[in-house]
Order: structure tokens, then sequence, then C-alpha cells
């Protein structure tokens, strides 16, 4: 069922002017006719009055009608920086860290100048190289040997530190004594200066406005596309271009064609639907067949994750659903996909599957990135339920990891026990011979080997 489809598409650019700043240490006015501050409440009311002035400011509209028009469809496919505005704005402050000094206390000796000797470790004294640190030394006389006081330390068993001279101290060797040590922050300046630039933006919003009578399955095929790339699916042409001085805004409207085809395919007992569009002919699945397929698989994720340490057989059977799921190409394309995980390896990705802290990692975040970046070929609910269950699978998978090994341990005790119990048995069966009637004859070799019995006495 081959058709071509007909919309419009309304693009938005918008005008806005961003600052961005950077510090340079020490003391800084620019160039003629930049404006310098010193004070941080007359640096914002004076930006603020320049960037409302330069935002007003018609040439800036010109400027960016003139670029779309030269530009054609989709001029701008993200925010885009389309000119940096002159002069700057220099503001120049006192340093916090080292309050205007430009020098800060030395943190290797805390401002003494002087850090405790390596050598006697502070004391001032050294064990004594003569007597070993007994204090005291043999000594031969007539030769005759007599034990008598060290010369060398007068029996104390220590010396003066040779290297701080008894003080226990040595200039420290990062401030050279002096206690203060150049501001890091301000390399020394005392103070620092941020340096503001402006810049104009362009920020484009892309609207498909399709015909009322537009069947879901066409409207979810376009919206799998990146709108801003729908000139190499099928014709464009710009209908209208306006500006608006009072919004700051180009607005575009353009009619585009994209040639459509249908086709079905029956699976277990059920037709999926899918569509052929664009002259690449790009493909679309309109019935969830992926879904389908994937979704017992899912189904046994999802129980597995819910089951208890009350089931006996958990430890043996949890990981076989997570095994089976992660047979599935696409489920690990999934998760690489994952806003949380790109750029790690399957086994990365799996040992961090929590959540960070981040507000721009929530669960409606990461699902709706990860279904733009998987081409819209998973629904939304999979890979919700996706997300929201290999946590908890592999939370539960690595503490039932944990009871195996115990598990393990135990059974190992109990059959060493067991083992030891019937080698036990065994070797006192063999302590008999046979039993004639009412006596019991033993086996000698063994009784005599240990010395227990002499059956011939």
């Amino acid at each position: 069922n081959e058709f071509l489809y007909s919309f419009k598409i309304k693009v938005i650019n918008e005008l806005d002017i961003e600052s961005k700043y950077k510090i340079l240490t020490g003391l800084h006015k620019g160039n003629s006719g930049d404006f310098f501050f010193t004070d941080e409440e007359s640096l914002r009311n004076k930006m603020s009055i320049y960037l409302k002035a330069e935002i007003n400011d018609s040439k800036n509209l010109d400027l960016l009608k003139s670029l779309i028009q030269d530009g054609g469809f989709a001029t701008f496919k993200k925010d885009k920086n389309i000119r940096e505005i002159e002069p700057k704005f220099y503001y120049s402050h006192i340093c916090k860290e080292c309050d205007g000094d430009g020098e800060v206390v030395c943190h290797h000796c805390g401002g003494a100048g002087k850090v405790s000797c390596h050598s006697c470790s502070g004391s001032g004294k050294k064990t004594c190289n003569s007597c070993n640190g007994s204090g005291r030394t043999r000594f031969v006389f007539n030769g005759e040997s007599r034990i008598v006081s060290c010369n060398a330390c007068g029996g104390s068993g220590k010396n003066r530190c040779s290297d701080c001279q008894g003080s226990g101290k040595n200039i420290c060797n990062v401030c050279r004594g002096s206690g203060d040590v150049i501001c890091e922050f301000c390399d020394g300046e005392g103070h620092l200066t941020d340096v503001y630039t402006i810049f104009l933006y362009a920020k484009p919003d892309y609207t498909l406005i399709l015909q009322e009578n537009t069947q879901d399955f066409i409207k979810e095929a376009l919206q799998k596309t990146l709108i801003y790339n729908m000139d190499s699916f099928g014709s464009i042409k710009r209908l209208t271009l306006t500006s608006d001085e009072r919004t700051k805004q180009i607005k575009e409207v353009y009619e585009s064609a994209v040639p459509f085809a249908t086709f079905s395919i029956r699976l277990n007992d059920s037709e999926n639907n899918f569509i052929l569009y664009g002259r690449d002919a790009e493909i679309f699945d309109a019935g969830g067949i992926l879904d389908k397929i994937l979704q017992a698989d899912l189904n046994k994720l999802v129980k597995s994750a819910q089951f208890t340490f009350a089931n006996p057989f958990a430890p043996f059977v949890f990981a076989i659903p997570l095994r089976i799921f992660l047979k599935s190409e696409k489920n690990i394309e999934l998760i690489a996909n994952d806003a949380l995980h790109q750029g790690k390896t399957l086994q990365e990705a799996l040992d961090n599957l929590e959540p960070s802290n981040n507000s721009h990692d929530t669960v409606d975040n990461r699902v709706n990135k990860a279904y733009e970046l998987l081409g819209r070929t998973f629904s939304k609910d999979y890979i919700q339920t996706t997300l929201q269950t290999l946590p908890k699978a592999i939370s539960r998978i690595n503490r039932i990891s944990q009871v195996n090994w115990f598990v393990l341990a135990f059974f190992v005790s109990v059959f060493m026990v067991i083992l030891n119990r019937v080698g036990i048995f065994y070797s006192s069966q063999k302590s008999f011979t046979f039993k004639d009637g009412n006596i019991l004859y033993l086996n000698p070799s063994i009784y005599n080997a240990n010395g227990l019995f002499d059956l011939n006495n």
C-alpha cells in the first residue's frame, strides 16, 4: 500500500543572549571600550542594561533572519552561537582564599615554619651508635673485660640529633621557614578578575503539523526520526518566513511530502504492521513486534526479581532469566544506550545500575533518552520495565551468590562429617572377622599392629 503523505513543519528560531566568563589572576581592566568594575552590584546592573539593549537591537534579529534565509531548511539543528558581542565586562575582586594578601598559611607546617625532625621523630635525640642504645660498653684492662658506662652518651643510650641539633625541629622545606606560601588561586596577586563575554544565540524549536485524520502509525513513524532531518526523507518547500520584534523570533513554515508504504507480517497468529518511509526506505515497526518477541524473556526476568529467599530453589535458578534476557543483542543495546551507562561496557553497566543523585537521571528522563537513541524500536513501557527490573535482579543475584557460598560451605562441612563417620564405620567393620553363634572373632592383624590385643597369650 504505497502513498505520499503531505504535512507541514513549523520552525521557531528564537533570539537569546547569554554570558560566559573566565577567571584571570590579578587586576585586569581590558581594552579601551571594555567595562571595568570592582563592585559586583554595579556589574550586574550594567550587564542587565546592556543585555536588554542588545536583545532589543533590531540588527540582531535581522542577522538571525539573514542567516536563516541563506541557510534554508534546518539552518540550526540545535542551540547555536551566531555572534560574539563586544565589549567585555571585567570584574576585579579580592581573592577570598588569601583575603588579598597573596599568601596563605603553609599547609605543610601549619604556619610554624618548622616541622618535626624525621631523623629523631621530634625528640632531639638519636640512639647512640657506640653502645646501640644500651648505655654500657665492654672495656678490657690488663686482660680483664669489664662492662662500663658508655663514654659517648654518658650512659643515657642517646646522643643529640645532628640533623636538628637537638631541637627536634627542622626548617619547613615548603615555605622555607616563613610559614606562608603563595596562594595558588590568585598566583600571589591577591586579586582575581572575572571576564564576561556576551554571545548571541539562536535557539530552534521544530513542530510537526499533521492533518487531522492522520493515522497513529504515520505520526509515530514521522516522530521516530529527528524532524530537522526531514529533508532527507522527502521533499521540503518553504511556505512562509516572518520575524517578530516583540518575541525576538523568526518563524518558518515548510511543506513536506514523504513517500510511505505499509506491509504486515504474521507472527503467532497475529498481524504486525510495518512501514517503509522516506527516499532511502527507513523501516518502522508500527505493531511493536520487537516488544512481542522479547516480552516473554522480560516477563521471566520480572518474575525472578520478585522471588524471595523462601523459595528453596532460588539460589540455583535465579540468574537463569537474566542470562536468557541478555542473549538478545537488542536488550544489550538497550542497556548500552541507557543515559547513565553510555561509554561503559555491559559488565560496567550491570555493576552500576542504580540511578545517580543527578536530577537529570530520573527514570522518565532515562526512558525518553533511550527511546530516542534506540530509534523508537522499543516501546517506552518495555524500556521502563527493563530499567526498573534490572537493578532489582542484579541486587538479588549478588545477595544470592553470597548465600550460595554459605550453602556450599555448609554442605561441604556436612559431607566431611558424614565421610568421617562412614570411615569410622568401615574401619570398625574391619575389626571383625566373623561371628560364630555368640562368639565374635576379631581381626588380629589390626589389633596386633596397634598393640591393643595379643591373641597368642
